[in-house]
C-alpha cells in the first residue's frame, strides 16, 4: 500500500523534529498471530532533491467496532536536521502467516 502524503492531513510541511499521525485501513479481516509489518519513507524537503530522513514510528494495528476492518495507526517524524518536508510517499508492507 502507497500512502502519498503532501499536507492533506492539515500540514502543509513537515519541519524538522515535527511528527504527524497516520490512519489506514487494512484490506484485510484478520491478522495471523506472526505478522511483520515494514514501512519506507521517500520523503522530499522544499530546496533539496532528495533527502532520506524521516522515520516511521509506532506502528498499532486496531480493530473497528461492527461492521468491523482494522486500521493501521503510526506516526511519521522529520528527523533531518534542517530541511522541511513537503512531500513524501510511505510504502507499507504487511505479511501474514
Amino acid at each position: 500500500m502507497n500512502i502519498p502524503w503532501r499536507g492533506e492531513t492539515g500540514f502543509s510541511e513537515l519541519r524538522p523534529g515535527q511528527s504527524e499521525v497516520f490512519s489506514t485501513g487494512i484490506l484485510v479481516g484478520t491478522l495471523g498471530d506472526n505478522i511483520s509489518i515494514t514501512a519506507t519513507a521517500h520523503a522530499e524537503p522544499g530546496s533539496l532533491q532528495e533527502v532520506y530522513a524521516v522515520e516511521v514510528r509506532d506502528f498499532h494495528v486496531v480493530t473497528n467496532p461492527l461492521p468491523g476492518g482494522l486500521n493501521l495507526n503510526f506516526s511519521v517524524v522529520n528527523v533531518h536536521p534542517t530541511s522541511v518536508v513537503v512531500k513524501m510517499t510511505i510504502t507499507i508492507c504487511i505479511i501474514t502467516a
